[in-house]
């Protein structure tokens, strides 16, 4: 398929297929790079590896587009905009706040490149170059979380006490989980859009497999939630790829009404197999029982929850600034778990942005999110309802991965998709 797209005859068709290669991996750099939160670089001032990566791609794609004359600047243009204005409304304000600087400058200087970074990402890799990335980052990652918690590598972990789950080189289980959903979802929704299927599926379904085993025993119930809401909105939503020489006409094949069918069969199974298996433990294993909830509500989510909108009711219009969530959990005893020292994000992405910058925060979230959403793409009903569904649960919108498949998905929703140049089949 790659080879038809690029065409063999063309003189500079191996020179091509060369730069394929190099930007598949870098590709791969920068998505494993970002699972490593706990390597930095000293560069007078902490740098995490994973973006330090994610910067150096970025300015090579973006050096690369600027001699091809190719840039988006306005996607990228608008997000750093975007930024500043978060920051400006974080630095006017007056609440006391523990490390500003380093939310302002992820919003301006990290954020958007994440984003331009997906949403080149098809122009320089072939989709079956994307599914191998995605499917050698996602096996690597449960490789590497099975011996970490068998072996424990003190430089590689973030040591959290009395917390069980796998979770591998990230912050906590939720990380890893995050990670296996969109390499999974992302890897399947482009095979099914290309069709593109190994002669011999079973090593398919062992790495899938592997995959959710993993995803399992990170024991992180809104994994679960997420994947779903992503089958379910794949068998409602998705309406085939558009025909490119009619933009008005829409495409329904036999095979997209069977994935369809797949989709909602394998949502409604996956709910019922979780619930017998979650029956099937002892009650000290179960993933979740009444009491669980209960204390989630009362002394987790539930009181992260309330706490919030205690603080946007207070400033609803311009928010308590970057920051304020750290210092204000920090400095008062309050019994929600898992805020206070340390910990600077409220457990939803939405509410979070809210208490820090006000109403334009979950506004400007939101219309980003829908933009990337679109019925005509198998890959972005898949991953953008997971991201959204887990941003709601976890404050996924604060780290890299939720801008750079956003990202992905701008691309393959047409809004930046240019099938002359694309690398995608028509």
């Amino acid at each position: 398929m790659a080879c038809a797209q690029i065409g063999l005859a063309e003189p500079s068709s191996h020179r091509r297929v060369s730069h394929q290669r190099m930007w598949a991996v870098i590709y791969f750099l920068v998505l494993y790079s970002l699972t490593l939160p706990t390597l930095k670089i000293p560069l007078g001032f902490d740098i995490r590896l994973g973006q330090f990566v994610l910067l150096a791609a970025f300015s090579l794609i973006l050096l690369r587009d600027m001699q091809l004359r190719e840039v988006k600047w306005a996607p990228l243009l608008i997000m750093v905009g975007v930024g500043v204005i978060f920051s400006a409304i974080s630095l006017l304000g007056y609440y006391p706040d523990i490390k500003e600087t380093t939310f302002i400058v992820k919003w301006i200087a990290i954020y958007p490149p994440a984003f331009y970074v997906g949403l080149r990402c098809l122009r320089l890799v072939t989709p079956g170059q994307f599914i191998v990335l995605l499917e050698s980052a996602l096996l690597l990652s449960c490789i590497v979380a099975v011996i970490l918690d068998a072996h424990p590598v003190p430089a590689l972990i973030h040591e959290r006490p009395g917390i069980p789950g796998l979770k591998g080189t990230f912050w906590e289980q939720a990380g890893l989980s995050v990670f296996i959903g969109v390499c999974l979802l992302g890897a399947l929704g482009m095979r099914i859009k290309t069709n593109t299927w190994p002669q011999y599926r079973l090593w398919l379904l062992l790495l899938y497999g592997v995959a959710i085993g993993c995803a399992i025993a990170t024991k992180n119930t809104t994994f679960w939630i997420a994947i779903f809401s992503a089958f379910v909105a794949a068998a409602t939503t998705y309406r085939g790829d558009p025909i490119l020489k009619d933009p008005w006409a829409i495409k329904v094949s036999r095979n997209t009404r069977r994935w369809a069918a797949r989709f909602f069969v394998v949502a409604i199974g996956v709910a019922v197999l979780m619930t017998i298996y979650n029956v099937s433990l002892e009650p000290a294993d179960k993933l979740i029982t009444w009491e669980m909830l209960e204390y989630k509500w009362e002394a987790e989510r539930g009181a992260a929850l309330r706490s919030a909108l205690s603080l946007i009711a207070d400033d609803p219009i311009l928010g308590k600034g970057f920051g304020f969530v750290e210092y204000y959990f920090s400095t008062r005893e309050t019994d929600v778990l898992g805020l206070g020292e340390g910990s600077a994000i409220i457990f939803n992405s939405y509410l979070d942005i809210w208490v820090s910058v006000g109403i334009l925060g979950p506004i400007y979230l939101v219309f980003l999110t829908g933009l990337s959403f679109s019925r005509y793409s198998i890959v972005s009903i898949l991953l953008v309802t997971y991201l959204f569904v887990r941003a709601n649960l976890n404050p996924l919108a604060q780290t890299e991965y939720y801008y750079i498949f956003l990202g992905l998905c701008f691309f393959l929703g047409g809004r930046d998709n240019n099938p002359s140049r694309s690398m995608l089949p028509s």
